[in-house]
């Protein structure tokens, strides 16, 4: 087992060499870039749709306008179609069971 003055010897020995190595230098602009990364780090990330490339944009919003207009047109047909069956269905109704006569008809009671 080390005694405690071999360890210090070990740990004295160990500044020295590491005072003689020579000291690192950095770019000029070393900080400039590390502060920019950091800062970078910090943003919080975007994410980007896929509606967002700008070539995919005109094609996009036309067809949404052409989908608009397809069902547009498909409703205003079935809201026409709605409006005029009733009608004749309802001509129809009344004309086979006579129902467009004016006659009426009282129930009376035997009351003896």
């Amino acid at each position: 087992m080390k005694t405690k003055e071999a360890i210090d010897e070990q740990v004295t020995k160990t500044l020295e060499l590491m005072e003689q190595l020579p000291k690192a230098s950095a770019d000029a602009f070393f900080y400039t870039r590390l502060s920019a990364r950091l800062e970078r780090q910090n943003e919080p990330t975007v994410f980007n749709w896929f509606f967002d490339i700008p070539m995919l944009k005109p094609a996009f919003i036309a067809l949404f306008i052409f989908l608009n207009l397809v069902s547009l047109v498909h409703w205003v047909n079935q809201y026409q179609s709605v409006q005029t069956q009733p009608l004749t269905a309802t001509e129809e109704l009344i004309e086979e069971y006579s129902l467009n006569q004016t006659t009426n008809s009282y129930l009376v009671f035997n009351e003896e």
